[in-house]
């Protein structure tokens, strides 16, 4: 499977919206599957001062990418086959999801909270 991301802008759509759209595409990976296509909804990421997101699916083309998103509705501007740049000589288990850090006791639940409603770093944090 290739890895795929799709964009969107994002400048006009109301934030709960987003999250009705990830439902609805993630809903339609699973109605491709049945049919023989090769898509998994891997995770979505906002860049809210940009107006933009990007989705990222495992596939066996950038078309299914596409397909999922019309059949959610969900509006895009972009879809391209990426490659996954991870150093092989990174520990396994480095590059890991969140929720996986989570499950594990790694990180602390406030820290993976959704916007901001967590723990937040001031600047002066980030200098040691």
């Amino acid at each position: 499977m290739a890895l795929i991301v799709v964009e969107r802008d994002l400048s006009s759509v109301p934030p709960e919206r987003l999250r009705l759209d990830q439902r609805e595409i993630a809903s339609a990976c699973s109605q491709l599957k049945p049919e023989g296509k090769r898509i998994r909804y891997i995770s979505s990421a906002d860049m809210p001062a940009d107006g933009r997101a990007v989705d990222l699916f495992g596939a066996d083309s950038a078309e299914l990418g596409e397909q999922a998103h019309v059949s959610a509705a969900a509006r895009y501007s972009l879809i391209a086959e990426i490659l996954d740049l991870t150093p092989g000589y990174l520990p396994h288990g480095t590059s890991r999801s969140r929720h996986s850090l989570q499950s594990t006791g790694a990180v602390s639940p406030e820290v993976l909270q959704p916007n901001g409603a967590g723990m937040m770093m001031t600047a002066g944090a980030a200098r040691t």
